[in-house]
């Protein structure tokens, strides 16, 4: 629901987890997708490079697991595609997930601008060709914010790679 919403164009909206979220089972087998992924739900970003979130999202410590994104030839992939504009995203834990995606892919926020990104974690196999990070993979401009983030799975990519972020030019701490 949150998705579909900013991705049509609701952009600021403001959500909080009561629970945590499974949205798949056993995506991921030794590290590695599973080998059938036909009863998979497929996720799809909450932002994307048309409708970029610049809402609040409270995770409330809270996890959603099992995302799967298998889309190599598209691009701002993670829990979050594309933020921007004092967008503000805290407290959530990504487990157990697979995202794939060409460029600003992670497990949090794919590309970030002005964006807020506080105590988050990414625990989910991330793949891309560029700008590829655990919980950021571009954080475009120094008005970005990440704090208290920790990345604890494996990111693949080629170019501008990172175990936090991929492709920085923000303050990190």
């Amino acid at each position: 629901w949150f998705s579909v919403k900013v991705n049509s164009g609701k952009k600021d909206l403001k959500g909080k987890l009561i629970n945590s979220i499974v949205v798949n089972n056993n995506v991921l087998s030794d590290g590695e997708l599973v080998a059938d992924t036909t009863n998979l739900r497929e996720w799809f970003p909450i932002g994307n490079e048309d409708y970029a979130f610049e809402g609040e999202f409270d995770g409330n410590g809270q996890q959603i697991k099992g995302l799967y994104y298998n889309r190599p030839e598209f691009s701002y992939a993670g829990l979050f595609g594309h933020t921007l504009n004092s967008a503000k995203i805290y407290d959530i834990t990504l487990s157990y997930s697979y995202i794939r995606a060409n460029e600003y892919v992670a497990g949090i926020v794919g590309a970030a601008s002005n964006t807020k990104i506080t105590n988050c974690i990414n625990n989910s196999v991330i793949y891309g060709s560029s700008s590829v990070g655990g919980v950021v993979g571009s954080a475009a401009n120094n008005s970005v914010s990440i704090t208290y983030c920790k990345n604890r799975n494996t990111i693949y990519g080629k170019h501008h790679v990172g175990g936090i972020v991929g492709n920085n030019y923000a303050d990190i701490s």
